[in-house]
């Protein structure tokens, strides 16, 4: 749970780029980043190891719906 907290913060980030227009700009700028060299290092060691990430099923199309608040994979979003 706290790897997940601790990466939130890129998802408003997107999220306010996006609303704001910025998107390419923040893009651009990732693309030129030491950031994306040192994720990029890191995604290629993983892969190199052999680490698969394995992928969630999909929910069922034919599933009741969900409770209000509840997500497809059962986490309840932060109500604010």
């Amino acid at each position: 749970m706290l790897r997940l907290l601790q990466a939130e913060w890129i998802v408003d980030l997107t999220t306010r780029a996006d609303r704001e227009g910025k998107h390419a700009e923040y893009a651009n700028r990732y693309d030129r980043s030491e950031l994306k060299q040192a994720n990029l290092k890191e995604l290629n060691m993983q892969i190199d190891r052999g680490y698969r990430v394995r992928a969630r099923r999909a929910p069922r199309l034919d599933a009741p719906p969900l409770p209000r608040g509840a997500t497809a994979y059962g986490w309840q979003r932060a109500r604010r």
